[in-house]
């Protein structure tokens, strides 16, 4: 048992006093740390969805590729060309489709209209793919016209709506994370190097196809394209940090070696070889077969900060996840060290008062025979115990005094009555026996006049009858007052006594 002004009680008491607040703040953590594993997970089920949705644009290039220059040809498509292009299409129709589920269940900027758009352009691609199909297996006078012209229409248009919604995601999460903002720009940076590089071979293409050279509009465009990019390259370079993120570091390396090196420099001998007038180094299939892993190298930045983006996500949410669970953690030692602190306040401090408030309660009634509890104990609940002890005493002894006191007022007051009864008394047997002598000597007189009466009556008896009936008359009323004498004396003696 501790002593309350003790260190020990003094700390249990500010403990028990700080308890409820840090039980607060932690509850209040634990919520905060509740959502952000939250936040980070739909951070990162974002992060993942627009990273399966350029993946799905990817196989559209592709696929779009392969399709167009398959109806472009005369002669109907081989089973390779068929399969690869039917790879690259199974492959988009998954990605899109999952990229389409995730983001269904998602909040971000514009989510119903994008979605609406990317559902509309879904299905119509859908519909010039099954023409394509069976055009892609005619010769090209059979294809259908609208078929061969809006196949390629349909994809790109699929492809514009899909980056949009990528877009969209990735401006919505960077705003939650800077770093997810570093490589969504990354992302968007490389994505833009291929399709502003893809216009260049474009240009090239239709001169190797045509057989002419290249037009000087189009080499101007070349030119711009070419400033562009290298602007957009600086950019991207100025994007990445120290330590950057091996898949990164690596499509960085992929990019310089396959478009810079290998891009560019092939695309400097066509162009040269157009400027000279002379044969081009290589036919158009060969042209686009060639460049097309060229240009998708600047896409390996693009995934490597897609890789990169899930990885970070990945890691806060695992660290949001550890925020959480030490929050938990925290938050259950502090209830059970409240829940401690109340039992040992309870049981060392609020039970004993009440109890003591009990007995309080009943010395205040006037029974001066209770027990106080806590007088075996040695710290401020004792303390008080023995003072309510102390004022126990006192007021059994004041009690008892007042009560002594009373007592011999009641006694002296008795007394006095008793005295005052008594001279009551005395005074009435003092005027009773004045009265009684009175009525005795006129009874005495009453008497003697009576006896002087029957003397004078029998002396006159012979006088007449008449006299004779008289005094005999006179005699009866004379015994008559002699009786009602005796009972005045007897009732003044009884009275007396």
């Amino acid at each position: 048992m501790f002593r309350l002004n003790s260190i020990s009680g003094k700390l249990v008491i500010v403990f028990a006093l700080i308890l409820p607040i840090l039980v607060w703040q932690l509850g209040k953590d634990t919520v905060q740390s509740f959502r952000s594993y939250g936040d980070m997970k739909v951070l990162d089920h974002q992060n993942a969805a627009a990273n399966t949705l350029i993946a799905g644009v990817y196989e559209i290039l592709l696929e779009r590729l392969g399709t167009n220059n398959a109806l472009l040809v005369e002669q109907p498509a081989g089973s390779d060309i068929l399969s690869a292009i039917e790879k690259n299409r199974s492959v988009a129709v998954a990605k899109i489709a999952a990229a389409y589920a995730d983001l269904s269940v998602l909040e971000f900027p514009n989510k119903e209209a994008l979605l609406g758009d990317l559902k509309a352009a879904i299905d119509n691609a859908n519909s010039y793919r099954a023409k394509a199909d069976a055009a892609m297996k005619q010769t090209r006078a059979g294809r259908d016209a609208d078929t061969v012209k809006n196949l390629f229409v349909s994809l790109s248009d699929l492809s514009a709506v899909s980056q949009k919604v990528w877009g969209a995601v990735l401006s919505n999460t960077s705003q939650y994370d800077p770093e997810l903002g570093r490589l969504s720009n990354l992302r968007m940076l490389a994505w833009n190097l291929r399709d502003i590089a893809g216009i260049e071979r474009s240009h090239i293409a239709a001169g190797i196809s045509s057989k002419s050279a290249i037009p000087p509009e189009k080499l101007t465009a070349i030119g711009e394209n070419r400033a562009q990019i290298a602007l957009m390259w600086k950019f991207l370079q100025a994007g990445l940090v120290q330590n950057e993120h091996p898949a990164i570091t690596k499509g960085v390396q992929i990019a310089k070696d396959g478009y810079f090196a290998g891009f560019q420099t092939l695309a400097d001998q066509v162009r040269k070889a157009s400027a000279e007038g002379a044969a081009y180094p290589m036919a158009q299939q060969q042209w686009v077969d060639t460049t097309t892993p060229q240009l998708f190298a600047l896409l390996e930045v693009m995934y490597g900060a897609g890789a990169a983006s899930e990885a970070h996500t990945a890691a806060a949410q695992g660290a949001a996840l550890q925020s959480l669970i030490i929050s938990l953690a925290l938050l259950g030692l502090g209830v059970a060290a409240l829940i401690a602190a109340v039992l040992i306040v309870t049981r060392s401090v609020v039970r004993p008062l009440n109890k003591l408030t009990d007995a309080m309660r009943e010395l205040a009634g006037g029974n001066f025979g209770v027990v106080l509890p806590g007088l075996d104990r040695k710290d401020e609940i004792g303390d008080m115990a023995h003072a309510v002890e102390t004022f126990k005493v006192k007021a059994e002894e004041k009690a008892r005094d007042e009560a002594e006191a009373k007592m011999k007022q009641d006694q002296a007051a008795a007394k006095q009555r008793k005295a005052d009864m008594i001279k009551l008394a005395d005074d009435f047997e003092t005027a009773v026996g004045e009265i009684i002598e009175t009525v005795s000597s006129a009874s005495t007189e009453l008497e003697a006049s009576a006896t002087t009466l029957t003397s004078t009556a029998v002396r006159s008896q012979e006088l007449s009858t008449v006299v004779a009936a008289a005094s005999e008359e006179a005699s009866t009323n004379v015994q008559s007052v002699a009786s009602a004498t005796e009972e005045l004396t007897s009732s003044v003696n009884e009275i007396s006594r």
